[in-house]
């Protein structure tokens, strides 16, 4: 899978579907999401190579694509604003 579950509010809200097209333009056209998503998931194992520990399931990766769609709406926009804030702030 490599679907949002949320992408019925793609219509709705654009900057969700923004937000979500750009992490697939930048991470899937390489042919190597499912590597990507496992290691920031699983981490990676201590054998040449270090490849993901386990794959993500289809159900990790709808989650996972569903939390990068979330930061494009309102309520994580407004996460990311906090972030930049708080960052901002601690680097004074």
């Amino acid at each position: 899978m490599r679907k949002s579950k949320k992408e019925y509010r793609f219509k709705d809200n654009p900057r969700e579907r923004i937000f979500y097209e750009t992490f697939m333009d930048k991470h899937f056209n390489d042919g190597r999401l499912i590597d990507f998503v496992s290691y920031i998931i699983h981490g990676t194992s201590s054998t040449l190579g270090n490849p993901p520990k386990k794959m993500v399931s289809e159900e990790e990766m709808g989650a996972f694509l569903s939390c990068i769609q979330w930061l494009g709406s309102p309520v994580g926009q407004g996460f990311l604003d906090d972030v930049k804030e708080n960052i901002e702030e601690e680097l004074k």
